[in-house]
């Protein structure tokens, strides 16, 4: 009994530190519970002030120790301003040494009229060509019909004479048929078809030659492979939709240029129209490239009657209509 009696005080003791205990866990637990004061909005500014400052002073020290990064990082625009000077003056270094009185370089077109020209002549598959380059539109459409066998020329040499005469046919089938004056039809004729003096097929030096007898209808994929080995034979597709500013003539997928493999490679090489081409070689040589602009009507009545009646053909389909 007396060791129970002397057990009861340690027992006691025991269960007061365990009560203190828990008393002191609540007074944890209540304090806890509070809330933590909130963040104020001028601190939260400040904040973000602070971290845009470090994003720029980063930002400017890569400028300083690092610049050619910053110029890496170059607008696409001036990466491509540059890019067209070196091929600027690759292109001048790259000119061939030729003259504007080469015969093979002649210019026609709305801007450069010319008087009749009567090249010697020869035939090549059906059409008229200047002698001169008899063989090399032979060598051409054979190389063409390897990529298509229905590749076949359309229209070569055609006189000032008989340009005129179809001029005037057309010019007087849109006034019947649309009631409108001569000056009206000429210029709704300009727009298919090119005024007397104004055609290159006067030239001898020109051909149309496709796979069918109308004019860009041909597969645009033969189309860029006629054009892509045209120059190994002295010619060049010569109308080009982003040409007209300068040729003055709506693109034709049939229409191809002789100006010799020299040139032709050279305007193929650096996607020219004839035009430019001339002008660049005027101004290495010092000399001028003077335009004859076409007044789109013909000032001799008694030449278009002549015109007329050389004609031994009807006048072709507009869909067939070649300059």
């Amino acid at each position: 009994m007396e060791e129970f009696d002397m057990l009861e005080p340690v027992l006691e003791d025991t269960v007061s530190e365990d009560g203190g205990t828990e008393e002191d866990e609540q007074a944890t637990l209540s304090e806890s519970d509070t809330p933590d004061k909130p963040i104020s909005l001028f601190t939260i500014f400040v904040g973000l002030l602070l971290a845009l400052a470090a994003f720029i002073g980063i930002i400017f020290v890569q400028e300083f120790s690092n610049p050619q990064l910053s110029r890496a990082k170059e607008p696409l625009a001036q990466a491509t301003t540059d890019t067209k000077l070196l091929t600027s003056l690759q292109s001048a270094q790259d000119l061939p040494d030729l003259s504007l009185d080469s015969w093979d370089l002649v210019l026609v077109g709305p801007n450069y009229v010319a008087e009749e020209m009567n090249p010697e002549l020869s035939e090549v598959s059906g059409v008229l060509v200047d002698s001169r380059i008899a063989e090399a539109t032979a060598n051409f459409l054979a190389a063409a019909q390897t990529v298509d066998p229905n590749v076949h020329l359309i229209l070569g040499y055609r006189s000032l004479a008989d340009q005129s005469g179809l001029y005037e046919t057309f010019i007087a089938q849109e006034m019947e048929a649309q009631g409108i004056t001569r000056e009206g039809a000429i210029s709704f004729v300009d727009a298919y078809f090119q005024a007397p003096g104004t055609s290159e097929h006067m030239t001898g030096l020109a051909i149309d030659m496709s796979t069918v007898d109308y004019v860009n209808l041909m597969d645009p994929a033969i189309t860029a492979q006629l054009a892509a080995m045209a120059p190994d034979y002295g010619f060049v597709l010569r109308y080009k939709e982003s040409y007209q500013a300068q040729t003055g003539v709506a693109a034709e997928d049939w229409h191809f240029r002789y100006v010799g493999v020299e040139a032709a490679r050279y305007m193929t090489d650096y996607d020219m129209p004839l035009e430019t081409f001339l002008t660049r070689i005027a101004a290495a040589t010092g000399t001028v490239l003077e335009s004859r602009p076409s007044s789109s009507a013909v000032t001799d009545q008694a030449d278009v009657i002549e015109a007329e009646e050389q004609m031994d053909e009807t006048t072709p389909e507009m869909t067939e209509i070649t300059e």
